[in-house]
């Protein structure tokens, strides 16, 4: 998305700001680039905190201290200078702007969010069971969507306005559809990925969305069923929120062609995962690591 394009042009502008003040240019792109991701981190750690005191959780402070002493992040943000922080960054943040009444602005974080990675749509999906369950308004979910819309034009909009940006933006989406469905790919990504077919040495194919599918809609309709059953509002946003850490392990352990580097997407999972449901710290903190390590 054209978001994506202003981050790397706003970090090759800092690494020559750096370099002009001594740097070498190979430390300063490094630097100017890998600097977003490690403040996105930082980030992170303070927008838990902000959620876990949303829901009254016993220990607020547990669960950011956990991603922050974690060395998944400072591996994959300040050692591989990989941009799956500001994935990270852009699902906590609209969660945490629905859970304070705010729409326009979760619908824009999404909207920017998916403008660099994918998986941010999936707060598109907890607007959707929290406005099932009554926790936030249809007012409330129309402002979603129209911030969210808003920010998609934004991130996409310059690239579909020219023929050359249509093709290469549909073409794009149409090989990624091809790779993640195509069994000989699957094959060959098993072995190598950090997955759960990797661990279980499993070859799924294409089976592996079906499955990825099946268990995201067991989750939302199990969550949804029991949201309905309770009276208390707090209840239904941790329910929610359940659901979204849910849904982000799926997609990161179920999918073949994962790589190391995702596994920060599971360490955030599973801190979104732990408002809801109470986690072994140890499960937080090695579990990512050790898929990072067998990959």
């Amino acid at each position: 998305g054209y978001d994506l394009s202003l981050l790397g042009i706003g970090a090759n502008s800092l690494s020559l700001i750096l370099e002009h003040l001594g740097m070498s240019g190979a430390a300063a792109l490094a630097t100017a680039w890998k600097l977003p991701f490690v403040l996105a981190d930082l980030l992170v750690g303070a927008i838990l905190i902000d959620i876990g005191r949303q829901l009254h959780a016993k220990r607020p402070g547990l669960i950011p201290t956990l991603w922050l002493i974690s060395p998944v992040p400072l591996w994959v943000s300040a050692g591989h200078g990989q941009m799956e922080s500001l994935t990270i960054l852009a699902i906590v943040l609209s969660l945490d702007m629905l859970l304070r009444h705010r729409p326009l602005l979760a619908g824009i974080v999404v909207g920017l969010g998916v403008g660099i990675e994918y998986l941010p749509a999936l707060v598109a999906l907890v607007a959707i069971f929290w406005l099932y369950v009554s926790v936030i308004e249809r007012r409330e979910f129309y402002r979603f969507a129209t911030g969210c819309v808003a920010a998609l034009a934004f991130c996409f909009g310059p690239s579909l306005s020219t023929y050359l940006g249509r093709i290469s933006l549909l073409g794009g989406l149409a090989f990624t559809a091809t790779v993640t469905s195509h069994s000989a790919v699957s094959k060959s990504a098993a072995p190598i990925g950090s997955s759960l077919w990797s661990v279980l040495d499993v070859s799924p194919g294409e089976f592996w969305l079906v499955a990825a599918l099946s268990l995201s809609v067991a989750l939302v309709i199990v969550l949804a069923h029991k949201a309905r059953k309770t009276d208390r509002i707090i209840d239904r946003q941790r329910l929610g929120i359940l659901a979204a850490g849910g849904l982000l392990l799926c997609v990161t352990l179920l999918d073949p062609g994962v790589l190391p580097q995702f596994s920060v997407l599971v360490l955030g999972g599973l801190c979104i995962v732990a408002f809801s449901v109470d986690l072994n710290p140890a499960v937080i903190i090695l579990g990512p690591l050790l898929q990072l390590a067998s990959g």
